[in-house]
């Protein structure tokens, strides 16, 4: 049998208490008794859950202000009685309420600083970040009031993604600190990771090429959060949600740097920068998750959907500023959003092996299968949305859990993990998309040979669902309605699915 030597378990639970004791204690402790370093943090510990108050409550104020504005304007999702079955118009903007709580949350930061010393203001408030974020908004607010064109969209993302990759960021060379961007300290930290694991010379490459490939994979990283997030937008409660479950990890994790690794660190100050973007951003999605979860009084729309993905992401790449092994706390940190990423990267690999655009909707996400799977139980509306809600959440939290534990594993091994979980995703995605393509030619075949077809694995089980679906054109399909969950994403429009072009 095997044995596990005494002292390696011992070990192990040192480690884990000298990790997990000082995170508690920043919860529970008053800020006397919070292990800070010589720098602002110490005195503004006990004051950081201002910014949480401030980001619910300014939310939780400005959904109804702003539920009520969408509806006297016409910016609403009006009920038609065969497939939007809510009965009473439902408002958009609701992403404009999550905005002003989080940037409420952003300015009492910025007081709780100043009062404690005011040059550090301007290295402390994310302003790179507030710009990508209003852009986000205000192309999701043009788009939700009256369309937009989806390259135009896309063109917002890039945008605030570039703002974020010239985020200036403090580094130590040779003993003195110097600041570059975010973009290339994330190429050149990952390089010099991989260099000390045994390839030399990776850390050469030129400053320029360097700040381009940063450039070029936090673009990457924008435009794939925030379409994760919409994508996932897709029932009552759905996003806002899980992403509010994916924060509070990343508020664990960046807690858990902060006290235990940062202490005296160059650049340290980044530590005090994720966890207020987190407790702003968490604030924000519970303040607004009362009046979105089923039965929902209002939607985020792409506004929300497309701003939550922006900071989240926005959050995720501050892992990179840490002075040991920052990109593999990125790594952590995707992981713990890997439920609205596992179902794009399901989505994207299922669509191209059937030979559709990315931008062409169906009903296999995530959320519609476990739906599907309730309704087949003999679940009814409303119970099996909430039900399929809750059991996302589940899941959201499982994602988290794991990305929490990485953070405690050496570099490598964090590195190995994530591939793990990348090849596990990858192959299912094969799997499904081989799936439905087989489906698709066997429906193909039987109406040549004049045959009724086989029921489509993507039909909702439901008595009123409209047998001539499928007949509707993709790109001309009406709008979504999340209160109905029958009305799946073959009801919508691809441009206000994916942000992408719709197929020609």
């Amino acid at each position: 049998m095997l044995s596990i030597p005494g002292h390696f378990l011992e070990g192990l639970a040192c480690r884990l208490v000298s990790l997990v004791d000082p995170v508690a204690r920043w919860f529970v402790a008053d800020g006397n008794d919070v292990p800070t370093a010589p720098s602002p943090r110490g005195a503004m510990d006990d004051r950081l859950f201002l910014v949480f108050l401030a980001a619910f409550c300014v939310t939780l104020a400005m959904t109804p202000l702003m539920r009520l504005l969408a509806v006297r304007t016409g910016v609403i999702d009006r009920p038609d009685h065969q497939r939007k079955m809510h009965v009473e118009p439902i408002a958009y903007l609701g992403g404009v309420a999550i905005f002003c709580g989080w940037l409420a949350a952003i300015m009492i930061s910025a007081l709780i600083i100043r009062g404690q010393d005011a040059e550090l203001l301007p290295n402390l408030l994310p302003w790179n970040i507030i710009l990508g974020a209003l852009v986000i908004v205000v192309v999701g607010v043009i788009d939700d009031v009256q369309g937009i064109s989806p390259r135009f969209k896309i063109a917002g993302q890039l945008f605030a993604a570039a703002a974020l990759a010239n985020q200036s960021v403090v580094i130590r060379i040779e003993g003195q600190e110097q600041t570059i961007f975010l973009g290339a300290k994330l190429v050149l930290d990952s390089l010099s990771v991989i260099e000390s694991w045994g390839v030399a010379g990776l850390t050469q490459i030129p400053f320029t090429l360097a700040y381009m490939l940063g450039t070029a994979a936090i673009a990457l990283f924008v435009l794939g959060g925030c379409n994760a997030v919409n994508l996932i937008d897709g029932l009552d409660g759905l996003a806002t949600g899980v992403v509010a479950i994916a924060v509070l990890g990343l508020l664990i994790i960046s807690i858990t740097l902060v006290v235990t690794l940062d202490a005296g660190a160059p650049g340290s100050n980044a530590g005090v920068i994720r966890i207020i973007l987190c407790l702003a951003l968490l604030g924000a999605l519970l303040g607004f998750l009362p009046y979105n979860f089923n039965p929902a009084s209002i939607f985020m729309g792409d506004a929300g959907s497309l701003l939550i993905g922006f900071l989240s992401i926005a959050i995720i790449l501050q892992f990179a500023q840490h002075h040991i092994n920052g990109p593999v706390y990125v790594l952590a940190g995707l992981v713990v959003m890997g439920l609205p990423i596992t179902d794009t990267v399901l989505a994207i690999v299922r669509r191209k092996m059937r030979g559709l655009a990315i931008s062409s909707p169906d009903r296999n996400h995530i959320h519609h299968i476990v739906l599907r799977a309730f309704l087949s139980f003999g679940f009814r509306n409303p119970s099996a949305v909430k039900s399929t809600v809750v059991s996302l959440y589940l899941a959201s939290m499982a994602f988290v859990a794991v990305g929490i534990g990485l953070v405690f594993l050496r570099g490598r091994w964090i590195f190995t993990i994530f591939l793990v979980i990348v090849g596990f995703v990858l192959v299912f995605a094969v799997k499904s998309g081989y799936r439905q393509m087989m489906l698709d030619r066997t429906s193909r075949q039987a109406r040549q040979a004049g045959a009724p077809a086989s029921p489509r694995e993507d039909t909702p089980v439901v008595e009123d669902s409209n047998p001539d679906d499928e007949s509707i054109p993709i790109t001309k399909r009406p709008p979504r309605s999340k209160a109905n969950p029958v009305a799946t994403e073959a009801t919508e429009k691809p441009a206000k699915e994916t942000g992408t072009p719709p197929e020609s």
